[in-house]
């Protein structure tokens, strides 16, 4: 992995995010949640975020790839992130009338379209 700009502003707003007080605030299972995943070579970030007159962080987590998925293209990779994300976080958005997913990745918009189209 190279340390990029990229990198480099993810971590900064970390850091920023790190030292808000309250730092993560209970969920509110009445609000539509907001999952936000990045995934580099190695792994992923995830955030889950709640909004009400500014976005509230509820929780977040790091995880590693396997091997097998580290072999995989970078969108293979920011998929199986918001994948991987959706199964750990089951017991969040399990019975929510909707839930909001945030990719930086490109490629992964046209399924906004096709998720909003096919109910």
């Amino acid at each position: 992995m190279v340390w990029n700009d990229k990198y480099n502003e993810s971590f900064k707003m970390l850091k920023v995010k790190l030292f808000e007080k309250p730092v993560l605030h209970a969920p509110d299972f009445s609000k539509p949640f907001i999952l936000r995943t990045d995934a580099s070579d190695q792994g992923y970030v995830v955030v889950l975020t709640q909004k009400d007159d500014k976005e509230h962080t509820i929780l977040f987590f790091i995880k590693k790839f396997t091997a097998a998925v580290r072999k995989y293209s970078t969108t293979e990779k920011e998929c199986a992130a918001i994948l991987y994300t959706i199964k750990e976080l089951k017991r969040y958005i399990d019975g929510q009338t909707g839930f909001y997913i945030h990719t930086d990745h490109k490629r992964l918009i046209p399924l906004k379209i096709n998720a909003g189209s096919n109910g």
